[in-house]
């Protein structure tokens, strides 16, 4: 099977700075595929503020990305939508509808697809 992986602080760099690159990994392959981030492409527009310990969920077509820990102390609080297909990103907004407030500011939340 195949895997994402997204953000983190980059080591050997100083300060240990968060990034928001994102990148699959093809099992039909066994290669790499930069999705978006630091290089060669660039950031795609629209994609969340660098983080590391967010919490991250896929489901085959999308994934989701929560809070996280952005630059110093900063715990960050926000939703963003991967559309695979289009490869195009969405904040998605956080007012509860009807329901719960969402969760508090955090990092290395637990999350799941269903």
């Amino acid at each position: 099977f195949g895997g994402f992986t997204m953000g983190g602080r980059l080591y050997g760099k100083s300060p240990q700075m968060p990034t928001n690159d994102l990148h699959f990994f093809d099992p039909l392959t066994g290669a790499w595929v930069n999705l978006g981030g630091r290089e060669p492409d660039g950031i795609p527009p629209g994609s969340p503020p660098p983080r590391g310990a967010m919490g991250f969920a896929a489901d085959g077509a999308r994934l989701l990305v929560f809070g996280g820990a952005g630059w110093g102390t900063n715990r960050l609080q926000d939703l963003h939508r991967f559309d695979l297909a289009s490869r195009a990103w969405a904040e998605l907004g956080l007012a509860a509808v009807g329901g719960d407030p969402p969760p508090a500011a955090r990092s290395a939340p637990g999350m799941a697809a269903w």
